[in-house]
């Protein structure tokens, strides 16, 4: 009898221990699947769809480096440094041995300005060799950071190969520039230029540096061979055009515009152009053009709605958005006109309207930053300054780079007697 309930008792341990194993071994697959999941919609460009999926993977084990660093490069992907940082810290507290993510934090470090940070972070790397050359790439970059051009230089000229690595010859370039080596940044540029043609990067440098010797022609130059190079890319003949009106070439610039192709996408770039040059009827000509012909164009249609609302046709503008929010839009992303509406609606004094179609977005919508941004600016008018720096937390949480973000934020913070936390504010800028 006493052996029976020996037998009973190891049976049921069994039973527990067998339960536990495969529950473990489940979740552990359920991990897994997320995780490849996440990665799959990652380099398919779906990054907020991977974040879920990443996410779903920590909800069963909080304590998984794979998924932290995941998400830290999505985050990195997405222009959003702070969040990287923190899910990569997370990722090497978690496993000390991950020198992939060491990487990363130093690149952040680097790239935020912080070179002995960086250089801190890589000192720590056990196997170097083993990420090279992005190890020596990176620390170039944390002396550049520092204006320690000289070492910068050192570490690049001993990476094999580096004048086949369109990169280090970039922050050469960068390096021999501020040493006031112009002859050879020139050398280095052609060899840069000639290992990838298609790339605007030596260009635009170039025709930074040009810009600041104060000369205009060679400016105009050096954009003009970038769209010349990119003849059959229509986004670089785009591109090249933004630039020649952001260097101040007005007439070069509306000649670049001038030769785009009259594809929807082009004419709104034009259009944008003419708005921006106070040319508002040719502007509403070109938009008018593209929506006769695609009536559900949404980028036109908010364009064209700014546009007339400039010229005081508040009315027409917003009979526009309703006529086109009216049509059969399905899959499409209608955000943008409701915003729009929202704008005009707040520019004509009616903060209530313009927040209810701020709310409607963001229902919908939590991500929305310029529903976010809208709504900031609503409350801080109405001196609602709570509900004005919950929105605005937002928009610079998103938005590190936006300035404007930033001060309002802080102002919002200072009127709402948050003066130490407006100090810390005013220091991200």
């Amino acid at each position: 009898m006493k052996k029976l309930k020996v037998l009973k008792l190891l049976a049921v341990l069994f039973c527990i221990a067998t339960t536990a194993i495969t529950g473990c071994s489940s979740n552990d697959e359920k991990v897994t699947a997320f995780i490849s999941k996440g990665d799959q919609l990652f380099i398919a460009g779906e990054s907020d769809k991977a974040i879920l999926e990443y996410k779903n993977a920590l909800q069963i084990d909080p304590h998984n480096s794979r998924a932290k660093m995941a998400l830290g490069k999505v985050f990195k992907e997405k222009r959003q440094a702070k969040k990287a940082f923190s899910y990569f810290s997370e990722a090497v507290e978690i496993d000390p041995d991950l020198d992939e993510a060491r990487i990363e934090l130093a690149s952040l470090y680097a790239k935020a300005r912080l070179g002995e940070n960086a250089l801190e972070i890589l000192k720590e790397i056990k196997s170097s060799e083993n990420f090279e050359p992005r190890c020596s790439i990176i620390k170039a970059q944390a002396y550049i950071s520092d204006s320690k051009f000289k070492q910068a230089v050192d570490v690049l000229k001993i990476i094999p190969g580096y004048d086949s690595n369109s990169e280090a010859l970039g922050l050469l370039s960068i390096c021999q520039k501020e040493l006031g080596q112009y002859n050879e940044m020139k050398e280095t540029v052609n060899i840069w230029r000639k290992l990838a043609p298609g790339v605007t990067t030596s260009y635009v440098f170039m025709a930074r540096f040009a810009k600041e010797q104060g000369n205009h022609d060679q400016v105009a130059k050096e954009i003009n061979s970038m769209i010349n190079a990119g003849l059959d890319n229509h986004d670089i003949g785009l591109f090249g055009a933004q630039m020649l009106e952001r260097f101040g070439l007005t007439a070069e610039a509306e000649k670049a515009y001038s030769r785009l192709p009259g594809v929807p996408e082009m004419l709104r770039a034009k259009a944008g152009f003419m708005l921006r040059q106070g040319k508002n009827d040719q502007a509403r000509a070109v938009l008018e053009k593209i929506i006769s012909r695609n009536p559900d164009d949404i980028q036109g249609v908010v364009l064209l709605s700014r546009i007339l609302a400039s010229m005081n046709e508040q009315g027409a503008a917003l009979d526009l958005l309703d006529k086109t929010l009216g049509m059969d839009l399905a899959g499409a992303d209608t955000e943008p006109l409701i915003l729009e509406k929202a704008e005009i609606k707040a520019g004509q004094g009616k903060p209530e309207e313009a927040g209810q179609l701020c709310d409607l977005v963001l229902k919908k919508n939590q991500g929305n930053i310029d529903a976010h941004y809208l709504m900031g600016r609503i409350f801080f008018q109405q001196q609602e300054m709570e509900k004005a720096e919950i929105h605005l937390n937002q928009v610079a949480a998103a938005r590190p780079e936006d300035g404007s973000a930033w001060i309002l934020l802080a102002r919002s913070q200072l009127l709402g007697h948050k003066d130490v936390l407006a100090e810390d504010t005013l220091k991200m800028l």
